[in-house]
């Protein structure tokens, strides 16, 4: 084998390794974000059924104390809007930890588009 063979071979070879570690090391990324975003969506749907189940206690024993259903109304309402509030924060702030390359491969980008991607996941699982 001559020279410039050799070291044709040995550049492809250099070439094809580098391609082929960037190609694993970005499969592997992805695999690690993906991960940690059902991780951070599978805590967040815990902490939000618990504040729905703590809402509702604080709704029974509103009433329990004499409150009248306007009060509890009112109240629910307001228990609404900051939990949606808290979910659009939390998915938001999945996606912008994310890395900016990262970011269109999240197939949600609301908490609902969220909740059904994480139940279909696992279902299959």
């Amino acid at each position: 084998m001559d020279f410039w063979t050799a070291l044709f071979l040995f550049l492809a070879g250099v070439l094809s390794h580098k391609i082929g570690s960037y190609l694993f090391f970005y499969t592997k990324q992805l695999l690690f974000f993906n991960d940690c975003a059902f991780a951070s969506l599978r805590i967040f749907k815990f902490v939000g059924e618990a504040a729905k189940q703590v809402n509702e206690l604080k709704y029974a024993d509103m009433k329990k104390r004499g409150a009248s259903e306007e009060e509890i109304y009112k109240e629910k309402s307001a228990d609404e809007k900051m939990l949606m509030v808290w979910q659009e924060i939390a998915i938001s702030g999945i996606k912008n930890l994310f890395p900016p390359k990262l970011r269109p491969m999240l197939r949600f980008n609301n908490w609902e588009e969220a909740m059904r991607l994480l139940t279909n996941r696992d279902k299959k699982e």
